[in-house]
């Protein structure tokens, strides 16, 4: 409870949160309502004028705790018009299949620019691809008789295509929708005859990366020798799903365990915390402290890049690069400085990640950790350290899924009842395949053999888990939430765990008022 609150306190005067939330606060209104730029660009450099006078007239010349006011009103309004402007700038969100140029043609030659190493699927080879002439992603099904073994991302396939508008299965998810979003609007079948191979002779970085992690699959398959097992590692280990069945995902989702599946912060700490352990046997000297620094951001920034900057993981690899840095340079480090600058990073960059579920999902459940973890951690005090870390793992679970239900609710329609048991182990499980997985890299080969037959162990383990968590009844609850009920939960959730207001009879009367809102809401759209 003590470190919620003092965390609460430290982001009342963090400023650097304070522009972080103006800057997500500009991209969100930027995104519902569109301004012309040049007037937005007025007003911004106006605002940036009028802040750089009263930094001068306050700093260097009069002292004035009216500027200074006044300058503290401003700052967080430049960041606002920030991502407000940067948001209108990126054309991410004005994607729309109205917009497609592929959609609804009939057949056409083209030239595709592969994205990714094309992967069975039932009866064809999926691989999502770029049409190079109008700079449109498309979704390829190669016929299964066509030689894939040479196809790497950054080849470019000359085919014969017919442009099919995409449409959502019947299970209710919104496939179409989660596609539009990444800009894909359709998908053709290719015949095998339709299709002559073309090899990109200087690959890009971009390409260079992912054929990179491309050669780690490969070694995994080969080395695990069963495509279900080897499916589930991949995904585990750099985050790539493509590999996996439908009933797969299926059961990971419904289990409450997907985020094992979604190379996210956890990975990235844990790895992170295994590579100190390896280089602990360096000492403190001064230079060795210096070398240890460097290979820890290098590993970081590498494994970001093998999975796909995915934004929970340069989340944390940010948030672990400050923390690395503030201890080598002997300052302190706030984990929600390091929060703050992390999601600031990452919007300047792609403003667009505000709106992904893997964005949203990341940083409610560190923000639960940070707020809710204490609250219900404190309710229980083991008396012994297997107690202790059962309850703690209990906690943190429950403490993310608390923070994360909405959004699981919001986006996928159901919520997961075990995710309880089901993490209790999962979540140990999965650490010690990742541990497994780097010491089958770097081992010798004799040791290397044993390690992997352990590792399969492991996975096939995780699996049998999964699956018999999945198959027992009510595992999960479909459920819709419109946004009145969702502004009501939020605010809910906030009132009993970051006590506020402060007054315990106040609160008590505010959270009853919303629960009993929540419910006669709730009967009314029944």
């Amino acid at each position: 409870m003590m470190k919620g609150k003092k965390e609460l306190g430290n982001s009342r005067r963090s400023p650097l949160l304070i522009y972080t939330i103006s800057y997500l606060s500009g991209i969100l209104a930027g995104s519902r309502i569109f301004l012309m730029q040049e007037c937005l660009l007025i007003f911004f450099s106006a605002t940036c004028i009028l802040v750089l006078s009263l930094y001068y007239h306050t700093y260097c010349m009069r002292r004035s705790a009216t500027s200074e006011i006044i300058l503290s009103l401003l700052l967080p309004l430049i960041f606002f018009l920030s991502g407000w402007l940067n948001i209108q700038h990126s054309d991410e969100l004005q994607r729309s299949k109205d917009n497609s140029l592929l959609t609804g043609k009939g057949y056409m030659f083209a030239d595709c620019i592969l994205s990714e190493k094309p992967v069975r699927v039932k009866n064809s080879y999926r691989v999502d691809a770029t049409v190079a002439v109008l700079n449109e992603k498309t979704i390829l099904y190669l016929d299964k008789r066509f030689d894939i073994s040479a196809a790497e991302a950054g080849d470019t396939l000359r085919v014969v295509m017919k442009p099919i508008e995409i449409k959502n299965f019947d299970s209710g998810f919104d496939y179409a929708g989660m596609l539009e979003k990444e800009g894909i609007y359709s998908s053709s079948f290719i015949r095998y005859d339709k299709i002559d191979l073309r090899k990109c002779q200087k690959p890009s970085f971009r390409f260079r990366v992912i054929r990179l992690k491309n050669k780690y699959v490969d070694f995994i398959r080969n080395k695990t020798e069963d495509e279900h097992l080897s499916g589930i590692l991949i995904a585990i280990t750099t985050g790539d799903k493509r590999y996996l069945e439908r009933e797969t995902r299926n059961a990971f989702s419904v289990s409450g365990t997907m985020h094992v599946l979604a190379v996210s912060g956890l990975h990235t700490a844990f790895l992170f915390s295994f590579l100190s352990a390896l280089l602990y046997p360096l000492g403190n000297r001064r230079f060795f402290l210096v070398l240890k620094y460097l290979i820890q951001i290098l590993f970081l920034c590498g494994y970001a890049l093998l999975t796909g900057l995915s934004p929970s993981v340069c989340r944390a690899s940010v948030m672990l690069i400050v923390h690395r840095t503030a201890a080598l340079t002997g300052r302190g480090s706030s984990l929600l400085h390091s929060l703050a600058l992390s999601a600031l990073i990452i919007t300047i960059v792609k403003p667009e990640s505000l709106f992904e579920p893997g964005f949203q999902l990341s940083y409610a459940a560190l923000l639960s950790i940070i707020y809710i973890h204490p609250v219900i951690h404190a309710l229980y005090k083991p008396t012994d350290k297997a107690t202790g870390y059962i309850w703690s793992l209990l906690s943190m679970t429950t403490a993310c899924q608390t923070g994360t239900a909405l959004i699981i609710i919001t986006t996928f329609g159901s919520f997961p009842l075990y995710f309880l048991p089901a993490n209790l182990i999962v979540i140990p499980v999965t650490s010690v395949i990742l541990a497994l997985s780097v010491l089958v890299l770097v081992t010798p080969t004799i040791f290397s053999s044993l390690l992997n037959d352990l590792l399969v162990l492991c996975v096939r383990f995780l699996d049998f888990y999964v699956c018999r968590t999945e198959s027992l009844p009510f595992a999960s609850v479909k459920t819709e939430l419109n946004h009145y009920q969702v502004t009501i939960l939020v605010l809910l959730i906030t009132s009993l765990f970051l006590n506020i207001p402060e007054d315990k009879k106040i609160r008590f009367y505010l959270c009853a008022g919303l629960i009993i809102l929540f419910v006669f809401h709730s009967f009314l759209t029944v």
